[in-house]
């Protein structure tokens, strides 16, 4: 089954499966195939509500993208990042993924992603509160949506807008009968959300959206065409398995019946929902056994009401003991979520064969050195390592691989703490020498020179002979503090040591 085919299946509503089914094939990928394959399951991880994997996979992701050049796959990864930090309630962290997102989006011509984008950064301005803001995000990640993009993502992005215009009714400070105009006002978007989730095989949130019809029109106070709705749809919520949407359905026809006095018929259906609620969200069982006890006062029933009340007050103190343990699972998860990425942090700046700095991280490590005119002088040595094709071919690529770790650990022997050691490519190397002038630099590069020529080869492999030639550039010698200019300078004197004979340093 191809990606495009497990999408489906995701959007289908079997997130479970469609994950078997990737981490299967993912070992058989790499390159651009493979950063493809780690988004897919970093999405399955998010839908199930696995935080962790989903993050582990989206950073492997953004680190593979990043080796390869892909803006915008990074951009996407970091936007996965973000979304699995929002479901343990880390929206500062969220909200700089997002904010990374953006920065990588700037050179890239995609709107999909920026819609993407908008419409996660509004879901947290919801959830914190920022009504007003939320809404105008989500407007503009749906203005955004090309016309050709998935029709999963535009369902999506209307179902955030929903959501976040039901949280600003519910925290508007306004009477009953104004809320209840603004719960019906959003019905006939709900209602259009329901059909084109089905017509376009989106069945979970066609079912979700069927029951929050149903609840919406007893907010509105239409309380029987509530009831009617959710019962009708209640068989459906059973075949899905949807147990808290059931026990949801139940309680709001249990309240839209306390409504209309009939309070026999509200306690049955509150007891059925507290039935489906078992082991479900505390405060919602506690609020439908407020509601048994209005039922059973109104119905002159004290001892029955007195029970509820109790039953409602045992959880209202089971609230407080639930919400300290998932807040204090929720920094445990949150803290495990920073130790993975610092460590993807940390591996995305890391040459892997080597353990030496990857390109990525010299490039910034020089334009930082560079960038304020008061710090102290820097040298640069480029290195590489003379006739490394004709070792390969005599001696293997293994033996190669090994010739470069030994160098990486020579160079690092050969450094200070506060200079920096990376792997340029292949087998150039950049030796980056803090507070360094001319003299200094002179003198570590023949001091590495000459270790490196007087290393004992032949343990690694019989007649292995190995030389550096190393090229060298000053600070002083750029005076616009141009970091692609001083390495084109230091690659210049390297190549001037090639064709003077090999094995030596050229400085000028």
């Amino acid at each position: 089954m191809d990606l495009a085919a497990l999408n489906r299946q995701l959007d289908g509503g079997d997130p479970q499966a469609a994950l078997v089914e990737a981490l299967a094939r993912l070992p058989g990928q790499s390159g651009r195939e493979r950063v493809d394959w780690l988004l897919f399951i970093a999405r399955c991880h998010g839908v199930i509500g696995s935080a962790v994997p989903a993050l582990q996979f989206a950073l492997e992701a953004r680190v593979l993208a990043a080796g390869i050049g892909d803006a915008r796959a990074q951009a996407e990864a970091t936007l996965l990042a973000g979304a699995a930090h929002q479901r343990v309630d880390g929206h500062g962290a969220a909200l700089g993924c997002f904010t990374e997102a953006e920065s990588l989006l700037e050179g890239v011509e995609d709107d999909r992603l920026r819609h993407g984008l908008f419409r996660r950064m509004g879901v947290v301005c919801s959830i914190l509160g920022r009504h007003d803001e939320a809404l105008d995000l989500i407007r503009r990640s749906i203005e955004i949506l090309p016309a050709d993009a998935p029709e999963a993502e535009r369902l999506a992005s209307r179902n955030s807008w929903i959501n976040a215009c039901t949280r600003r009714i519910d925290a508007a400070p306004q009477d009953e009968a104004a809320r209840r105009e603004s719960c019906g006002a959003m019905l006939p978007e709900l209602e259009s959300l329901v059909r084109d989730a089905a017509a376009a095989g989106n069945r979970r949130l066609a079912l979700l959206a069927e029951a929050n019809c149903g609840s919406l029109l007893v907010k509105a106070g239409r309380h029987d065409e509530g009831i009617a709705r959710l019962e009708a749809h209640f068989a459906r919520l059973a075949e899905a398995g949807l147990r808290t949407e059931m026990g949801a359905a139940k309680g709001s026809i249990g309240k839209a019946h306390l409504a209309q006095g009939r309070h026999e018929a509200a306690i049955a259906a509150l007891r059925e929902a507290l039935g489906h609620l078992e082991g479900g969200s505390v405060q919602f069982q506690r609020d439908v056994w407020d509601a048994i006890a209005t039922a059973h006062e109104a119905l002159d029933q004290p001892r029955e009401a007195l029970a509820a009340v109790k039953a409602a007050r045992a959880l209202e103190k089971g609230i407080s003991d639930t919400a300290a343990t998932m807040d204090l699972e929720k920094r445990q998860l949150r803290s495990q979520m920073s130790r993975v990425t610092a460590e993807f942090a940390r591996l995305a700046d890391e040459d892997a064969l080597t353990g030496l700095a990857n390109r990525r991280a010299g490039e910034r490590a020089l334009a930082d050195a560079l960038a304020d005119p008061g710090n102290a002088p820097i040298a640069l040595l480029f290195l590489d390592i003379d006739r490394f094709k004709g070792i390969n071919d005599r001696h293997g690529h293994a033996t190669g691989d090994r010739v470069l770790r030994e160098c990486a650990h020579l160079m690092r022997q050969g450094s200070r703490a506060r200079d920096l050691a990376a792997r340029w490519g292949g087998e150039e190397f950049l030796l980056l020498l803090a507070d360094a002038d001319l003299a200094r630099a002179v003198e570590v590069a023949e001091r590495l020179r000459v270790a490196v020529a007087r290393f004992d080869w032949g343990t690694v492999a019989p007649g292995l002979v190995v030389t550096l030639s190393i090229g060298i550039a000053t600070s002083r010698e750029s005076p616009a503090a141009d970091p692609a200019a001083l390495v084109a300078l230091a690659d210049r004197r390297l190549y001037k040591a090639k064709e003077a004979g090999r094995d030596r340093v050229v400085a000028g």
